[in-house]
C-alpha cells in the first residue's frame, strides 16, 4: 500500500512540474512573455529549482521501480490486546538456510519474505545437485512448514522455490531415444497417410452428389427435348392432315364453279 501511495506522489509531482514548463514555453512562443524577462536572476533561479525538482522526482520514480518494497522486515507471530510477538526477517532466513542445509544435494542461497493481499509469502532460492526437482520442492516445503510451525508457531500463506542452479549426472540412453524417435516418425507418417485418405474420401463424398445432379439434369433436358420433338411432330402431322382435308373439300367447289363451254352449231 505504501509503495502505491509513494508512486502516486512521485508521478503527480513530476506531472505538475512538466505542465508548468510546457505552459511557460507555449506562452513565450506566442508572445505572452518576452524572452528578455528570462534574463532576470530571480526567474532563472526559479526555473533552475523547478528543473532540479523535476530531475529528482523522475530519478526517484525510476529508482523506486527496482526496489522490492513488498519485502517485509518482520512478521507478527502472535498479538492480542496486551502484547504482540514478532520475528525479524533475519530469524526467518536463518531458520530456512539452517534446515535446508541438512538436505543432501540442496543449498539455500536466498530467502525473501513478501507481503501479498492474501498473506505472507516465503520465496526461497536454491541450488540443486543431482536431485529430482519436484521431489526436492515437496520435501523442502514440508520441512519448512514443520520448522516454522514448531519453532515459531507460524504458518506462511505460500512457500515458493526458485531453482538458481542445477547440476545433474543423468545421461540418456541414446539407443532408446533413437528407437522412440523412429516410432514417433513412423506414427506421424501413418497419421499423415490416414489424413490424406480421409481427405480423398471427403472430396469424393462432396463431388459425387454434384456429379449425380449434373447427370440427372442432363437426362431431364434430353427427355424434355424428346418430348418437345414428339409434340412438334404431332403438331406438324396434324397440320398436314388438316391441310389435306381442306384441299379435298375445296376441290369440288372449284370444279362446280368452272363455266360451261357453248356447243358449236
Amino acid at each position: 500500500m505504501k509503495k502505491k501511495i509513494f508512486e502516486k506522489i512521485l508521478a503527480i509531482g513530476s506531472a505538475l512540474v512538466a505542465v508548468v514548463f510546457v505552459i511557460v514555453l507555449l506562452v513565450t512562443m506566442f508572445g505572452g512573455i518576452d524572452a528578455a524577462e528570462f534574463k532576470n536572476s530571480l526567474v532563472q533561479g526559479l526555473f533552475i529549482s523547478l528543473g532540479i525538482v523535476y530531475l529528482l522526482l523522475s530519478a526517484g520514480s525510476i529508482a523506486y521501480q527496482f526496489v522490492d518494497s513488498d519485502a517485509v522486515k518482520e512478521i507478527v507471530i502472535n498479538t492480542d490486546k496486551q502484547t504482540s510477538t514478532k520475528a525479524t526477517s533475519g530469524v526467518i532466513k536463518k531458520l530456512a538456510k539452517q534446515h535446508i542445509a541438512t538436505v543432501d544435494g540442496v543449498k539455500c542461497t536466498k530467502v525473501v519474505i513478501s507481503l501479498t493481499d492474501y498473506g505472507v509469502r516465503l520465496k526461497v532460492g536454491i541450488k540443486v545437485v543431482d536431485k529430482e526437482i519436484q521431489q526436492v520442492a515437496a520435501v523442502l516445503k514440508c520441512l519448512l512448514e514443520d520448522v516454522y510451525y514448531e519453532t515459531l508457531g507460524y504458518k506462511f500463506y505460500a512457500i515458493d522455490f526458485k531453482v538458481l542452479s542445477l547440476k545433474s549426472t543423468y545421461a540418456s540412453d541414446m539407443s532408446d531415444i533413437e528407437e522412440k524417435a523412429k516410432e514417433n516418425v513412423e506414427a506421424q507418417k501413418l497419421a499423415c497417410q490416414e489424413d490424406a485418405a480421409n481427405s480423398e474420401e471427403k472430396i469424393e463424398e462432396i463431388t459425387q452428389p454434384a456429379t449425380d445432379d449434373v447427370l440427372n439434369d442432363k437426362e431431364e433436358v434430353v427427355v424434355e427435348n424428346e418430348k418437345d420433338e414428339v409434340s412438334v411432330d404431332k403438331e406438324a402431322s396434324v397440320e398436314t392432315a388438316s391441310v389435306k382435308k381442306k384441299l379435298k373439300t375445296e376441290t369440288p367447289e372449284v370444279e362446280e364453279a368452272k363455266p360451261e363451254t357453248p356447243a358449236e352449231d
